[in-house]
């Protein structure tokens, strides 16, 4: 067995796939745990980190639980007969992320599992004292979801009930993302999560019918939001300039730079009865993994005056989408031709 290894051979590098296939697998899995193998890595952990493993383990049903009670729990347990109030506040803010991802840490360069047990048994790499029988325990030890140790008591998170992914591009970092389109993409018990294309957003715009709709989507001031809440829609973005009465003032079909191909120039009512709005649409410049390009809207000034510094707005443009976009730069549209975008 090795003790040294500076380069990989082709038949490690092939087992590579198989061995990456296998801690995702793992990481994603939403069934029972093997609760005494955790406990089970989880005392040794204590002993290979000479503590004593406490007496008492209390299982929460969500991570969201856990990232509360735990930090209350240990204030309570070092301060007891204090004042709490805000003192506890602090305490959840200050203590809530000492926590270990369990299974979902399990890829973590350097000490994640996947990575550790690779040179270990797929490499056979050979290393002095007790440092396998250390990792060892670390991975029954992360065998579920998050959990927090103390020195009084462990906290620890069941396995959510589903994960529901969409794949975007081949093998490897950010080849798929949290997506679902009619539910929550990750759940546990007492808590769901709902993500579009990746993109976190608020459990209403699924479960309460009306709650989404043009005025909602017109007032958002996130840009990323704002082009979800469109895609979200039955007609996705046609539908909400439909619906927020929308006039086209101006469309480009054939660009002088990237960012302008498709761009098109709306004027919409304004919710609050005021001035109408304006807004740019214009597709990114840099398609996405899954080859698809994302479409944003940006609201500019209903005059297309530039955004200086200070906040303070440049002279008035003619009406059109390369003007729009240039004042979302600071520029009027006659300066604004980038050979390139980034």
């Amino acid at each position: 067995m090795p003790t040294r290894i500076d380069s990989l051979t082709d038949s490690q590098r092939a087992a590579m796939y198989s061995h990456a296939d296998h801690w995702i697998a793992r990481a994603l899995d939403c069934s029972e745990p093997d609760w005494e193998e955790w406990e089970r890595g989880m005392r040794e952990c204590y002993r290979f980190a000479n503590l004593e493993p406490p007496a008492v383990i209390i299982r929460v049903p969500n991570p969201l639980v856990g990232a509360l009670a735990f930090p209350i729990a240990a204030y309570l347990i070092e301060r007891f007969g204090g004042a709490v109030g805000d003192a506890v506040g602090g305490a959840v803010r200050r203590l809530w992320f000492y926590r270990i991802g369990g299974q979902h840490w399990v890829g973590g360069y350097y000490w994640g599992s996947a990575f550790t047990s690779f040179f270990r048994d797929v490499c056979g790499l050979k290393l002095d004292g007790d440092i396998w029988d250390r990792s060892r325990a670390w991975e029954r030890a992360n065998t579920v979801g998050w959990w927090w140790p103390h020195k009084r008591f462990v906290m620890v998170c069941e396995r959510p009930q589903f994960v529901r992914r969409e794949q975007v591009g081949s093998r490897g970092w950010g080849s798929h993302r949290l997506h679902c389109e009619d539910g929550p993409a990750i759940a546990w018990d007492g808590w769901e999560l709902y993500y579009w294309h990746g993109l976190r957003v608020p459990a209403k715009a699924f479960a309460e019918p009306g709650w989404l709709n043009a005025d909602r989507i017109t007032r958002e001031r996130n840009a990323e939001l704002r082009r979800a809440f469109m895609e979200m829609l039955p007609g996705g973005q046609a539908e909400y300039i439909k619906e927020a009465g929308g006039e086209l003032l101006d469309e480009v079909h054939e660009p002088p730079f990237p960012g302008l191909i498709d761009a098109r120039l709306w004027r919409l009512p304004n919710p609050d009865g005021g001035e109408p709005m304006v807004a740019v649409e214009c597709r990114n410049s840099t398609p996405e993994p899954d080859g698809s390009y994302k479409i944003y809207s940006l609201w500019v000034h209903p005059e297309l005056r530039p955004l200086l510094d200070g906040g303070e707005f440049g002279e008035p443009q003619e009406l059109t989408a390369h003007n729009a976009l240039a004042s979302t730069y600071g520029e009027r549209g006659e300066t604004y031709a980038p050979a390139v975008e980034t």
